[in-house]
């Protein structure tokens, strides 16, 4: 494992898109019990095999894999705990699930790939910890007492708050005030915490939740493997609770929305090299090709996208961004400058691409930093688009622009400039 301060654990449980990086470790949650039936039904050997070849499973050294179906993701949270060495001891630990993560763009927004150790340290640069904010249409309360999962109901959530204010008073008033009659919650176990905050919260959370297994029973009435989930719900509320409460302790925090991954389009370039000499290209944050040769087209044809994007590390820099991927060209060489924004159907390309012609670096188009380009416009040729340019949706662009400038139309003309503009 890649030694580094910060690690976010991304629990799987079933063949998903791959999130690996020197922070992201995948792990397998369940994996002792890996066979039987979950919510989602059984797992395929073909699925099973691919958990067990990409990543590590939560049945290794101290653990409680085998009371995942219970529990959910807090098997693997306590193989965090009891195993913390095997991440290298980092001095943050985390926790996504595989299709969750914590939207980080809202605090540091201006580079591609997140999760590189760099840009984690200046994210967390002063911060004991961050957490997932959630905001539900019912409290707490309301919720529980309509519910359609058999078991999770007050009768349940009682016990595990009578337990609570009993054993732990500072935080059973926490759970009143932030938890059983608010909307507003830190709900799916989601955080990044410094090492001391998580295991305090591990040795807070665990004697609990084997309290609640010993003292719930479950519904006989029903094999709904929802509904034998009970514990792992209320474990989602204690972490919220939790959380409130290091909220009263003055400490440097931030609540951060939930966002999708493998939508996330902010999520860009990775390109990892294999020790046979194969690169592995990752496009928000998925893995779309890889290669051995040079000359491949990296990156043609992302589900439903109709693009093509070719990609080298040289010649597509930081931070570029493609809101609506759809319908966009990039040839290479053509050259992007860092935090780039290119919206739908834009090509970028050599003009007189004859043989001969066309094929090098000085045919194609240099993107300057900090520019925008909008929908349908096209940049060919040899031509220079100084930083923090506008290109005007529909624009065709085959003469420079200057550094500060607004250009549109056929061909495209400068409308504005700023005053440093040359």
């Amino acid at each position: 494992m890649v030694k580094s301060n910060i690690k976010i654990v991304v629990v799987y449980h079933k063949k998903a898109p791959l999130f690996k990086s020197d922070v992201l470790v995948p792990i397998h949650a369940g994996r002792a019990v890996a066979k039987e039936k979950s919510k989602d039904g059984f797992v395929s050997n073909g699925d099973l095999k691919w958990l067990q070849d990409h990543m590590i499973g939560d049945d290794t050294g101290d653990n409680i894999s085998y009371l995942n179906r219970y529990l959910n993701e807090m098997t693997a949270i306590y193989w965090m705990w009891k195993n913390y060495d095997k991440l290298g001891n980092p001095d943050y630990i985390g926790l996504y699930h595989y299709r969750r993560f914590l939207d980080l763009k809202k605090l540091y927004f201006s580079h591609g790939f997140l999760y590189k150790e760099k840009t984690m340290k200046e994210i967390l640069k002063n911060k004991d910890f961050i957490a997932a904010d959630t905001e539900e249409d019912k409290t707490t309360l309301d919720k529980w007492a309509n519910h359609a999962i058999p078991n999770v109901n007050l009768k349940n959530l009682k016990i595990c708050v009578d337990y609570v204010k009993s054993n732990n008073p500072e935080i059973g008033c926490v759970m009143d005030k932030y938890l059983l009659n608010s909307n507003h919650n830190h709900l799916c176990n989601m955080f990044i915490m410094k090492k001391d905050i998580f295991f305090q919260y591990c040795e807070w959370i665990f004697p609990i939740l084997s309290f609640l297994q010993k003292k719930i029973k479950l519904d006989k009435q029903t094999d709904s493997p929802n509904g034998t989930r009970i514990v792992g719900y209320l474990a989602e509320l204690l972490t919220s609770t939790y959380i409130s409460f290091l909220e009263t302790k003055k400490l440097s925090y931030v609540y951060l929305p939930i966002c999708t991954p493998e939508k996330d389009k902010y999520h860009i370039f990775k390109k990892i090299k294999t020790p046979d000499g194969r690169r592995l290209v990752y496009f928000c944050g998925i893995k779309v090709f890889s290669y051995k040769k040079r000359h491949q087209k990296i990156f043609s044809g992302y589900p439903n996208s109709c693009c093509e994007i070719r990609y080298y590390d040289e010649y597509i820099n930081r931070g570029v961004r493609f809101p609506h991927l759809f319908g966009i060209v990039v040839a290479r060489p053509a050259t992007i400058g860092n935090n780039v924004w290119i919206y739908q159907n834009v090509t970028i390309g050599a003009r007189n691409n004859k043989e001969g012609d066309g094929k090098t670096k000085e045919n194609y188009p240099e993107i300057g930093d900090n520019t925008i380009i909008y929908a349908g416009a096209v940049i060919v040729g040899p031509v220079k688009i100084g930083k923090n340019c506008i290109i005007g949706a529909n624009s065709v662009v085959i003469n420079d622009v200057p550094d500060n400038c607004v250009v549109a139309g056929i061909p495209a003309r400068i409308i504005k400039k700023s005053p440093s503009s040359k």
